[in-house]
């Protein structure tokens, strides 16, 4: 597990890798006579010189070249512009980076071995799949098998054919990207989309499709709300066929007003399987609006295209402001998100705390009468404690400015104190203060009859109190604060 750093300016030599050790070179480096055992990781890139023996035989870095290296167990190769690598080994857990004009021939990819490149680089040699190769000139790929941490990107006119996404491999596409062939994710696979992007062919998804937008730095484009003034550039991505295997597609949509949404379009093919749908509501997370019409269309079949049944779900719950949002199918085959015409459960919730809390105020606050004002006690200091039932009728419902409908109970224990009594012009007067501690709990209805949930409200109070008796006629007034 030993490590060495040669930096700019220094060399090494007579230096062996064993299993689990790294020699690290950085541009400017230089370590000769190295022996890489079985194992050994060796991160360098074509900036470096390093020159010794691996499995392969000889090896060399220098001078803009790489040749017969081994890259494994944490190895990497960086093949910087305008230089260039043959002969590479990427085994288990090695990673060949090319960059937009550097050049790898005769590049041998074994399972877990990760290559990084983009549509500028020019790449070619044979993975699990069979051949493989990138043209930087045209930039168009075909064959790669991108896995535990290798990535490419399709650069604006790029495309590439037949690509399988393995686990923690990411298919990145800026906008003017293209795909052709079969596109295959497989679980823990990513594709970003930066812009609209087509496919001639067919795409099936197990891991992960997630639109992006590089140009919006204040937008949470995964999971998080985005700031609602913040501009959103929505996209496409059209493909002739889906085969979802469990797969997600994560989308940004606006339900604030605008009714905006990114669209995966189906060009004359199918959608079969199930993917599932998250959206990111990227703008005012506050301000829900109901939809009008058909809906926002997420979804578009065109051209003769059809979409299975079950084809699309939502991986979340989506809500914005006082509304819930469902994914309905329609007789076109397209694919549309709708606000509910109930409102989500929170809000009637919402709607019945005050009500209960006043309603609690109001009784606790009524029955002092019940204790002196009539019965005209003369304890200077009492204990009571009350129960009962808190609830309303349905009486139309939230939609309707109503309260909704509810039922549930109270109970509160009260202490009170007198701290003066008098006569005063034939009236009895009595002033003093209570507390008070209670507990109510109330079940409560949606506008549709639907259990909303609970609203559970513990409370204390502090008051005083002025009761005043007129002594002939028995007139009695109390008031409570």
């Amino acid at each position: 597990g030993g490590w060495q750093v040669v930096k700019a300016g220094g060399a090494v030599g007579n230096t062996t890798i064993n299993q689990n050790g790294e020699l690290r070179v950085h541009a400017g480096g230089e370590a000769t006579a190295v022996t890489q055992n079985t194992g050994g990781a060796l991160v360098t890139s074509t900036a470096a010189t390093v020159t010794g023996t691996n499995r392969l035989g000889h090896f060399s870095v220098g001078n803009g070249m790489a040749d017969n290296v081994v890259l494994e167990n944490g190895g990497r190769l960086d093949v910087l512009e305008g230089h260039s690598a043959q002969n590479t080994l990427v085994d288990d857990g090695g990673t060949l980076a090319v960059s937009a004009g550097g050049k790898a021939t005769d590049v041998t990819m074994t399972s877990g071995g990760a290559l990084i490149a983009d549509s500028g680089a020019t790449v070619e040699g044979t993975n699990a799949s069979g051949k493989f190769s990138i043209d930087g000139i045209s930039g168009q790929a075909s064959g790669l098998l991108l896995e535990n941490g290798g990535s490419f990107t399709v650069n604006a006119g790029g495309l590439a054919s037949n690509t399988t996404v393995g686990h923690r491999g990411t298919l990145t596409l800026a906008a003017g990207g293209s795909l052709s062939g079969r596109t295959q994710l497989s679980k823990g696979a990513s594709m970003v989309l930066n812009g609209d992007v087509v496919s001639t062919g067919d795409i099936v998804n197990a891991g992960e499709i997630r639109f992006d937008n590089q140009t919006t730095p204040d937008a949470a484009l995964s999971r998080a709300v985005a700031k609602g003034a913040s501009p959103v550039t929505f996209h496409k991505l059209t493909t002739s066929n889906l085969t979802g295997q469990g797969g997600t597609i994560n989308m940004r949509v606006r339900l604030d007003g605008s009714n905006a949404s990114d669209q995966l379009v189906i060009n004359g093919g199918q959608a079969t399987g199930k993917t599932w749908l998250a959206f990111t509501n990227v703008g005012n997370s506050n301000l829900g609006v109901a939809t009008s019409g058909q809906g926002i269309r997420v979804v578009d079949a065109q051209n003769g295209a059809t979409t299975e049944e079950g084809a699309f779900a939502l991986s979340r719950p989506l809500q914005a402001g006082a509304f819930n949002y469902t994914l309905n199918r329609d007789s076109d085959e397209d694919w549309y998100l709708r606000s509910e015409n109930a409102y989500r459960a929170e809000v009637p919730l919402y709607a019945s705390m005050l009500t209960q809390a006043m309603d609690y105020d109001r009784i606790l606050a009524g029955s002092r009468s019940h204790q002196t004002g009539v019965s005209g006690e003369n304890n200077s200091v009492r204990l009571s404690i009350q129960g009962g039932h808190l609830g309303h009728d349905n009486n139309g419902g939230i939609a309707r400015g109503a309260t909704p409908e509810s039922s549930g109970s109270y109970g509160f224990v009260r202490l009170e104190g007198d701290l003066l009594r008098t006569e005063v012009a034939g009236m009895s007067v009595t002033a003093g203060v209570y507390g008070a501690a209670g507990h109510s709990s109330v079940d409560v209805k949606d506008d549709d009859g639907s259990r909303a949930g609970t609203v559970r409200d513990d409370a204390g109070s502090l008051g005083g109190y002025l009761n005043l008796v007129h002594t002939s006629s028995g007139l009695w007034a109390d008031i409570v604060a």
